[in-house]
């Protein structure tokens, strides 16, 4: 499937493990050497908020924040692979690619 390049920069590789999941990003350092230092988020499963034709929103509680300024609650959209096209999956992703954005927030 080709997806857009926002979609691709903005994917986030995750370990879901039953209600929680983790997951590593990179994030400048505070030092000028530190150019990308890999930090990790723990986020548990609260509520399911609601659920469509591309699968389940839930609401999650951040557990193991990655600094002081994180969020602390978050939703997060579970897309399910089934009978829709992969031009439909494309947009989805697009679309939540570019509401998590922090500008859109």
């Amino acid at each position: 499937m080709d997806l857009p390049d926002l979609v691709i920069h903005s994917k986030l590789e995750a370990v879901v493990q039953g209600d929680f999941v983790r997951h590593s990003f990179p994030r400048r350092g505070r030092l000028g050497r530190e150019w990308k230092v890999v930090v990790t988020e723990t986020w548990k499963r609260k509520a399911r908020l609601g659920s469509g034709g591309f699968g389940t929103v839930w609401l999650e509680e951040c557990q193991e924040p990655a600094s002081g300024s994180s969020p602390r609650c978050r939703a997060v959209k579970e897309i399910m692979v089934g009978s829709k096209s992969n031009l439909d999956y494309a947009r989805e992703l697009l679309a939540i690619a570019k509401f998590s954005h922090p500008k859109a927030r």
